[in-house]
């Protein structure tokens, strides 16, 4: 009787070891397969990714919750460095990518671009996107959302450990996603890194950084409240095409004025106070109308600058910039090499 006893002892613990096998294969399967879904994403305007769904969901609730701020009227004018240094939001879990800067830097340049952009960024880098020098005056880091196939991704990746300067969302490309983008962006520098100034900007554009940074260094430049750039004053809403907006979406008759999205500079004071606003202001589709609604919101006046040149005609694009161009708006390939030649020439 003893000898069966034992028999079925030894069987049970066969079974039970056998059995947690299984589970620990099927855990490390079960891992391996999330890590492989979130290298890439699997997304199709049919069918978006949960998290740009949920964004979608929220500029769908914009109208209600814009005509609750706006009633209340009120202006926001300190920011509350405890809680965007703190308190990590869902926008910023959203970050793939949590690289550091290293030093103080009198210019922090955050640039959308798009997972497929490789020559774009490649360009920046080799043209103005670097401070070579033992103290460098700005830096350079690009912002954008997952590539669409594995492909694009295996590159990115291998990209992104080469140059160390990218930021990774964690949800699918879109155009109407900007803001969000660029609410992850501001967040990732307000809590990563040590900026006087903050330049946000698109991949097209090419930057003067000798002469962005005398400007900023001018005693008639303001170093805090700084929101400056291309302003649009009296700009109507589209309520069709492209760039259209509902009345449900935004209800006034004009936007507040707004520096356009290709290029603004903002103080490291603004940019932690928007990002205080970001659970309270929501998003809007618009990602630089967004902007000019929050610097209404804190009663920040925008500045406008002629240095942000918007779309210079054929003839003037590739030109050599003038003492007065920070920023020049559609300047890509050999034009961009073209123009930082010059750029070096005049401050040789």
């Amino acid at each position: 009787m003893s000898c069966v006893r034992r028999i079925v002892r030894i069987k049970r613990a066969r079974y039970c070891f056998a059995f947690f096998i299984l589970l620990t294969v099927l855990g490390c399967f079960s891992t391996y397969i999330l890590l492989l879904d979130s290298s890439t994403c699997q997304c199709s305007s049919s069918s978006p990714s949960p998290s740009l769904r949920e964004t979608q969901q929220q500029l769908q609730e914009t109208t209600t919750r814009q005509s609750q701020n706006d009633a209340s009227n009120d202006v926001i004018t300190d920011a509350s460095p405890s809680r965007s240094k703190t308190n990590q939001s869902y926008k910023l879990r959203s970050l793939i990518t949590t690289t550091s800067c290293i030093h103080h830097y009198p210019l922090l340049i955050l640039v959308a671009s798009a997972p497929t952009n490789v020559d774009r960024r490649s360009n920046i880098r080799l043209t103005w996107g670097v401070d070579s020098s033992i103290k460098p005056r700005w830096k350079t880091a690009f912002v954008m959302a997952q590539p669409r196939s594995q492909d694009e991704s295996d590159v990115l990746l291998k990209e992104s450990d080469t140059y160390g300067d990218i930021l990774r969302i964690d949800y699918c490309d879109s155009y109407f996603s900007q803001t969000l983008t660029w609410q992850i962006g501001f967040e990732w520098a307000t809590r990563y890194c040590k900026f006087s100034f903050l330049l946000r900007m698109y991949d097209d554009v090419v930057v003067n950084t000798m002469q962005m940074l005398t400007v900023l260094k001018d005693p008639d430049t303001p170093q805090a409240r700084l929101y400056m750039g291309r302003v649009a004053s009296h700009a109507r809403p589209f309520r069709s095409g492209t760039y259209g907006v509902s009345k449900a979406e935004y209800s006034d008759q004009l936007y507040p004025p707004f520096c356009t999205g290709f290029a603004i500079v903002f103080s490291a004071d603004v940019v932690a106070l928007f990002v205080d606003l970001f659970d309270v202001v929501p998003p809007f589709k618009l990602d630089d109308v967004y902007m000019g609604i929050l610097a209404k919101k804190t009663g920040i006046d925008a500045l406008h600058s002629d240095g942000f040149e918007a779309r210079p005609g054929p003839e003037e694009k590739c030109t050599g910039m003038t003492e007065r161009t920070l920023v020049r708006l559609g300047i890509v390939g050999e034009c961009l090499f073209h123009l930082h030649k010059d750029t070096i020439l005049n401050y040789a």
